[in-house]
């Protein structure tokens, strides 16, 4: 029978000891990672962006606003991997707005608003939607994606989701 040398066993005792901290702190920080995980998918980040005061758009006129990429514009396949996403914003009485995504959802080129037909037109394939967003030039049932809106105190909101094609309702 071998006998073990006492500073052998205070090596392997502090040698166990080490590694059972080394242990606790590899678990404490697991553990933290996931609970911030956990409240990440529990509570997203917002997907409310304010675009304005609501003195920046006059009634009756469309004015052209950015914002960070959002997750609805992710849907337009064409679309140019910019940072900043195109919004064409109409005030269409005091209480009643109408905001599009900027994008041709065919070509990934940037719909401008042709002030003089009230139309919007997508300036490489001269596509032409109407002032719903509704495809007019072609006989596809194309529409140009448009965001909920809502007014916060003095701030106009748009919420990062498409409206559904009020067609197929």
């Amino acid at each position: 029978m071998s006998m073990l040398d006492p500073y052998e066993i205070e090596r392997i005792e502090r040698s166990r000891k080490r590694a059972t901290r080394l242990l606790m702190v590899v678990m404490s920080l697991a553990t933290l990672f996931c609970g911030a995980l956990f409240i990440y998918i529990i509570s997203p980040p917002p997907r409310e962006y304010s675009i304005g005061p609501v003195s920046q758009f006059p009634i009756g006129q469309t004015i052209q606003v950015s914002v960070k990429q959002l997750v609805a514009s992710k849907t337009i396949v064409s679309r140019p991997e910019v940072s900043d996403d195109p919004l064409l914003v109409t005030r269409l009485s005091t209480d009643q707005w109408r905001v599009f995504l900027a994008w041709d959802s065919l070509s990934g080129c940037i719909v401008l608003y042709q002030q003089s037909d009230q139309t919007y037109r997508d300036q490489c394939s001269d596509r032409v939607y109407d002032e719903r967003g509704l495809l007019i030039s072609e006989s596809r049932r194309l529409r140009l994606g448009e965001l909920p809106v809502t007014i916060v105190g003095d701030q106009v909101q748009i919420r990062d989701e498409l409206l559904p094609d009020p067609r197929q309702e």
